[in-house]
């Protein structure tokens, strides 16, 4: 099992805004499997604490890698 800690946060959308937020690890050579999914209301920061049983180390963990969740690269 792995623990993965950190913050993730969601900001420039107004208080309406309601998603879940998907968490994944990543393995390398594209392999990406989601581990999770962070509930959001509104522009907020949040942790994130997720225990979960993985078959290899990831190479990194990455939120919305997929842009799910509307976004925008800075």
């Amino acid at each position: 099992k792995y623990q993965i800690t950190g913050t993730v946060s969601v900001e420039g959308v107004p208080e309406g805004f309601k998603d879940l937020v998907p968490v994944y690890a990543d393995f390398g050579k594209g392999r990406l499997a989601m581990i999770g999914r962070l509930p959001f209301s509104g522009p907020a920061s949040r942790p994130l604490s997720l225990e979960v049983k993985l078959p290899e180390k990831p190479k990194r963990i990455l939120v919305n890698a997929r842009h799910e969740v509307l976004s925008r690269d800075n």
